[in-house]
């Protein structure tokens, strides 16, 4: 059933990326907005780009939410690739790998995020997804210095 609902909400994504959507968005270019003339127009390629973005975004959180974490890490690494930044959907890609027990992608990748902003050590020490992997030696390291990076930054 998470399936067929994954599927649908994918297909609709992409109906809309594709086939643009018919709301009034008014521009500066344009201010009687896209539905002036009662038609479709694409919207400028900028605009686009942070829709596929955006669809891309929702696609991996929604993988990892149903426990696919194999296409969830293809879809959060894709992201990464288009430039995104966000310290949240790193973390989440180091909880995939978590989930897959690879403890030395999991410690990168969580290392990546706290130095992209993600600060809430407590919740990395206590976080489920990392079960698979919490004993490596690797990992714990990577904790170790998480701590004390982020002391460091707090000034403690």
């Amino acid at each position: 059933m998470k399936t067929v609902l994954l599927s649908i909400l994918i297909a609709a994504l992409f109906a809309g990326t594709i086939f643009g959507a018919p709301a009034a968005i008014r521009t500066p270019e344009d201010p009687r907005g896209y539905d002036a003339h009662n038609c479709f127009r694409v919207p400028p390629f900028w605009r686009m780009a942070s829709q596929i973005t955006g669809d891309l975004d929702l696609q991996a959180k929604s993988a990892f939410w149903l426990g696919n974490y194999k296409l969830a890490v293809e879809l959060f690494q894709r992201l990464l690739k288009s430039g995104c930044k966000d310290c949240y959907n790193i973390y989440n890609l180091a909880c995939c790998y978590g989930q897959l027990g690879d403890a030395e992608e999991a410690a990168r990748y969580l290392r990546l995020s706290v130095e992209r902003g993600f600060s809430n050590i407590e919740h990395i020490r206590n976080d489920p997804d990392f079960q698979k992997v919490r004993e490596s030696p690797y990992f714990q390291m990577t904790i170790d210095w998480i701590g004390k990076e982020l002391s460091r930054k707090n000034g403690e």
